[in-house]
């Protein structure tokens, strides 16, 4: 008998790699600076849905997501046709509360799909101690913009498999 390929748990995790796209100073080559940047690998712990639970969530996420675009067109439209500068300004307000919404929402999704952070994650405080898990720290995590980007991607991947090869 071979090794089992799959182990049938509802519990199912997963160790992924989180790539984070890191600025470097900017160097000047010739006449013009340029910036580059340095993809940084840390590791988190998702659990992996079943399909219906998936399901579920992905409805959840879609309506929620044209909920909110259609809000953030028409918010964008009324400041088009805005008649002056303070109209403009208090709709810029509300343009950033409902991306701010969207963004806040990405961010319980990641809570609640990621689990742990297994040894030699990456992740560290200012001091350089490792950093404990805890759904606190994702949120802490998410607020930079490319780890938040950089922890949605690696989820992507993880609940839809690799497009490039075929999954």
């Amino acid at each position: 008998m071979s090794k089992a390929a799959f182990i049938l748990d509802d519990r199912l995790t997963v160790d992924a790699p989180v790539l984070i796209q890191v600025p470097t100073s900017t160097r000047t080559t010739g006449s013009a600076p340029k910036q580059s940047f340095v993809t940084r690998t840390a590791f988190v712990t998702f659990r992996i849905p079943m399909e219906e639970e998936l399901d579920d969530v992905l409805e959840e996420v879609a309506r929620h997501n044209e909920k909110l675009n259609r809000q953030i067109t028409d918010v964008e439209t009324e400041r088009e046709e805005a008649a002056d500068d303070e109209a403009r300004i208090a709709l810029d307000r509300k343009l950033a509360e409902l991306r701010k919404t969207a963004r806040l929402g990405q961010v319980e999704q990641l809570k609640a799909f990621i689990v742990g952070l297994p040894a030699g994650h990456g992740f560290a405080e200012k001091d350089g101690t490792p950093c404990e898990y805890s759904p606190e720290l994702i949120e802490r995590l998410c607020q930079f913009r490319a780890v938040r980007n950089a922890l949605w991607a690696a989820f992507r991947l993880v609940i839809n498999g690799d497009p490039k090869k075929g999954n």
